[in-house]
């Protein structure tokens, strides 16, 4: 989280026996605008200070003190030009990080840096080539759960949102591999509706085990949007206005599903018995990310309708889900306001 005294860093909270949240560690940073952390276990973590852009800095959760810096000045960036992290993911000793630019600049190619936790070293790049535009808005996840059983890593790509480019893709890292394989592309939206021609993505992506992962996939094109297209003469000839019209619809509207992938098939089964929620993941009623987790087995992911904001249990084994429990006080966020213990 933030730090509770505002200023620049982030704060680490645990749960006392009250079941409130306390602020238990304080690591600072030289920008505030820094937003990128996290933590492999209770041992290693790594955040970015945009005040170092070539830099990923280590720590230790646990201690909450920095244990070292890893200079990424080698690493390659479109334009030349400083970058910002937007998440990191690790398998065993290897941190991987995918990139913007530091001023909030798109690449038109999906880039992703590799450092050493064991030397504290860079390691490499890799990247899917882009279609024109290539946005990594919302597709970084809560932890991690990126990994299958069989070492291989998972990294979302939101590809080009305005529906003129790739849709979303899930990329793999082969175990045993730094880069990209360039033989494997999965489209979960595209695959699940191909007449889904305004918002080809999907979201929140959670490996389950096996060949299988759970994601929030987008369902369905609006008809109201579709109107809008079709008097167009296509998306290519929308005007600015009619672009923001399409938007503001898009970002309420409830047209995406909770869905099983099988990575190896790369087919997409929708879960039953959960409601549509929406697909963006900052604004509207589908506009909270909340986190998907697993408890004792089963998983809960987040599902804010406009009726209600609720939590729903999944059973892997017998691919049946209910609803676990309602969140009141609140929207689901990626990170839960903290103002009032709610």
């Amino acid at each position: 989280m933030r730090r509770s005294d505002g200023a620049a860093g982030f704060s680490k909270y645990e749960v006392n026996g009250n079941g409130e949240l306390i602020e238990t560690g304080v690591i600072p940073t030289a920008a505030a605008s820094s937003f990128r952390i996290d933590a492999r276990d209770a041992d290693v973590g790594v955040f970015h200070d945009r005040a170092n852009p070539d830099q990923i800095t280590v720590f230790n959760p646990t201690t909450m003190q920095i244990t070292g810096t890893i200079d990424m000045t080698a690493a390659p960036v479109p334009g030349d030009i400083p970058q910002r992290y937007q998440k990191f993911f690790f398998r065993g000793n290897d941190v991987f990080g995918f990139i913007r630019g530091e001023d909030g600049s798109e690449f038109t190619s999906f880039v992703v840096h590799q450092a050493n936790l064991s030397s504290n070293t860079y390691v490499g790049s890799t990247q899917r080539d882009g279609n024109g535009f290539s946005s990594i808005s919302g597709i970084s996840s809560f932890g991690q759960n990126v990994i299958d059983g069989a070492g291989n890593l998972y990294i979302a790509d939101a590809g080009n949102l305005n529906g003129s480019g790739l849709p979303a893709s899930l990329n793999k890292i082969p175990a045993g591999s730094n880069t990209f394989d360039a033989s494997y592309q999965f489209f979960p939206a595209q695959v699940l509706n191909p007449a889904n021609f305004a918002l080809p993505i999907f979201d929140n992506f959670f490996s389950i085990g096996g060949n299988r992962a759970i994601a929030k996939v987008n369902a369905e094109t609006p008809q109201e949007v579709i109107d809008i297209v079709t008097a167009a003469g296509g998306v290519q000839n929308l005007s600015p206005d009619q672009l923001n019209q399409v938007f503001e619809i898009l970002f309420t509207a409830e047209s995406a599903q909770w869905c099983v992938l099988d990575l190896a098939a790369k087919s997409v089964t929708p879960i039953t018995g959960i409601p549509n929620v929406g697909a963006f993941s900052a604004g509207g009623t589908g506009g909270s990310r909340g986190g998907s987790f697993r408890h004792n087995g089963e998983f809960y992911l987040a599902v804010p309708t406009a009726g209600e904001q609720a939590y729903y249990r999944y059973n892997a084994n017998t691919g049946s889900a209910s609803k676990a429990f309602t969140v009141t006080g609140g929207n689901l966020t990626g990170v839960y306001n903290l103002a009032e213990n709610n």
